[in-house]
């Protein structure tokens, strides 16, 4: 049995929502810059995390932490660069706040939570499997480093 999409409009986004997936898309007005000029981290302390993976490129920058069990993928993109599809089966999005900007959080079946937000000229995704009040803390100390 398939399900239509469903198009929600959460913040600066698009999600379409299937029966076992999502896609999310932002709604970008064309004035964000077309590759990453200011680059912003995870300022939380993460001393006790290793750095896993990196990559970088002009549209995308991406770090993953780990730390024995614990995973947190960190993620930049530029606005024309993101459109994920994402495992939202059995998933419900809801907004919350990031720093005084509404984000969309979800909980996946694979014990994974997910936040993003579009901070302005750039779109953050923050994934992991540690509790959502921790994720949330790291995520509220996103900063720009450039």
């Amino acid at each position: 049995m398939s399900v239509d999409a469903l198009r929600n409009a959460v913040i600066n986004f698009i999600v379409r929502t299937f029966e076992k997936f999502s896609i999310v898309q932002t709604v970008d007005d064309g004035n964000a810059p077309e590759i990453i000029e200011e680059k912003y981290e995870i300022t939380y302390d993460l001393n006790d995390y290793t750095i896993d993976y990196h990559e970088y490129n002009e549209t995308f920058r991406n770090t993953v932490y780990v730390n024995d069990n614990y995973v947190i993928d960190f993620s930049q993109y530029t606005k024309s660069a993101y459109d994920l599809l994402i495992n939202t089966e059995n998933a419900e999005t809801t907004a919350i706040d990031i720093n005084g900007k509404e984000a969309v959080y979800f909980y996946d079946n694979h014990n994974y939570s997910h936040i993003i937000w579009d901070i302005g000229d750039y779109i953050i995704d923050v994934s992991s499997n540690i509790n959502k009040s921790e994720l949330i803390k790291i995520v509220n100390s996103v900063k720009k480093i450039e």
